[in-house]
Protein backbone atom coordinates (compact mmCIF):
# COMPACT_ATOMS: atom_id res chain seq x y z
CA UNK A 1 0.00 0.00 0.00
CA UNK A 2 0.92 3.57 -0.42
CA UNK A 3 0.05 6.37 1.14
CA UNK A 4 -0.48 10.09 -1.00
CA UNK A 5 -1.16 13.73 0.76
CA UNK A 6 -1.79 16.35 -1.24
CA UNK A 7 -1.14 19.86 0.38
CA UNK A 8 -2.48 22.85 -1.99
CA UNK A 9 -1.80 26.28 -0.74
CA UNK A 10 -4.40 28.82 -1.91
CA UNK A 11 -2.07 31.92 -0.86
CA UNK A 12 -1.30 33.58 -4.06
CA UNK A 13 1.68 35.76 -1.93
CA UNK A 14 2.81 33.28 0.92
CA UNK A 15 4.69 29.82 1.19
CA UNK A 16 3.55 27.25 3.55
CA UNK A 17 5.43 24.98 5.60
CA UNK A 18 3.60 21.74 5.80
CA UNK A 19 5.25 18.91 8.43
CA UNK A 20 3.37 15.17 7.81
CA UNK A 21 3.95 12.60 10.39
CA UNK A 22 2.89 8.98 9.70
CA UNK A 23 2.88 7.02 12.47
CA UNK A 24 2.31 2.44 13.36
CA UNK A 25 -0.32 1.79 15.82
CA UNK A 26 0.15 -1.35 16.52
CA UNK A 27 1.21 -1.74 20.25
CA UNK A 28 3.10 1.50 21.05
CA UNK A 29 2.60 3.99 19.08
CA UNK A 30 5.86 4.72 16.83
CA UNK A 31 6.80 7.71 14.31
CA UNK A 32 7.54 5.88 10.89
CA UNK A 33 7.12 9.03 8.68
CA UNK A 34 7.91 12.43 8.97
CA UNK A 35 8.30 15.07 5.74
CA UNK A 36 9.23 18.61 6.30
CA UNK A 37 8.70 20.63 3.31
CA UNK A 38 7.44 23.66 1.96
CA UNK A 39 4.61 24.48 -0.47
CA UNK A 40 4.94 27.66 -2.36
CA UNK A 41 2.10 30.05 -2.94
CA UNK A 42 -0.88 28.51 -5.16
CA UNK A 43 0.80 25.57 -5.67
CA UNK A 44 0.02 22.10 -4.88
CA UNK A 45 2.71 19.40 -3.22
CA UNK A 46 2.34 15.70 -3.44
CA UNK A 47 3.84 13.54 -0.76
CA UNK A 48 3.86 9.71 -1.34
CA UNK A 49 4.93 7.03 1.77
CA UNK A 50 4.98 3.46 1.49
CA UNK A 51 2.86 2.18 4.18
CA UNK A 52 2.05 -1.53 3.14
CA UNK A 53 3.97 -3.25 6.50
CA UNK A 54 1.15 -0.91 8.92
CA UNK A 55 -1.80 -2.39 9.50
CA UNK A 56 -3.27 0.24 11.26
CA UNK A 57 -1.54 4.10 11.00
CA UNK A 58 -2.61 7.72 11.88
CA UNK A 59 -1.77 10.76 9.94
CA UNK A 60 -1.01 14.12 11.48
CA UNK A 61 -0.73 17.17 9.42
CA UNK A 62 0.56 20.52 10.27
CA UNK A 63 1.34 23.67 8.79
CA UNK A 64 1.69 27.27 9.49
CA UNK A 65 -0.80 28.57 7.10
CA UNK A 66 -4.65 29.01 7.30
CA UNK A 67 -5.17 28.92 3.38
CA UNK A 68 -4.03 25.24 2.94
CA UNK A 69 -6.26 21.96 2.34
CA UNK A 70 -5.28 18.76 2.17
CA UNK A 71 -6.07 15.27 1.12
CA UNK A 72 -4.98 11.95 1.84
CA UNK A 73 -5.30 9.05 -0.50
CA UNK A 74 -3.87 5.21 -0.21
CA UNK A 75 -3.55 3.01 -2.88
CA UNK A 76 -3.02 -0.54 -3.32
CA UNK A 77 -0.60 -2.32 -4.67
CA UNK A 78 -1.54 -1.87 -8.39
CA UNK A 79 -2.12 1.51 -7.98
CA UNK A 80 -5.52 1.90 -7.20
CA UNK A 81 -7.60 3.67 -4.87
CA UNK A 82 -8.87 2.32 -1.28
CA UNK A 83 -11.97 3.90 -0.98
CA UNK A 84 -12.64 3.19 2.78
CA UNK A 85 -9.39 4.94 2.83
CA UNK A 86 -9.18 8.16 1.37
CA UNK A 87 -9.94 11.25 3.64
CA UNK A 88 -11.12 14.79 1.82
CA UNK A 89 -10.53 18.01 3.55
CA UNK A 90 -14.13 18.54 4.75
CA UNK A 91 -13.66 15.35 6.64
CA UNK A 92 -10.34 16.20 8.36
CA UNK A 93 -10.04 16.74 11.92
CA UNK A 94 -8.55 19.58 13.05
CA UNK A 95 -7.13 19.53 16.52
CA UNK A 96 -5.59 23.29 17.78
Amino acid sequence: KTLLVNCLNNNTKTAALVRIKIFRLIGIKTLVVDFFFRVPPNSSVLRVAGISTLEQYEVEITTNRSNMLFSTFAEDIDGNQIPAQRVLHSELTCIA
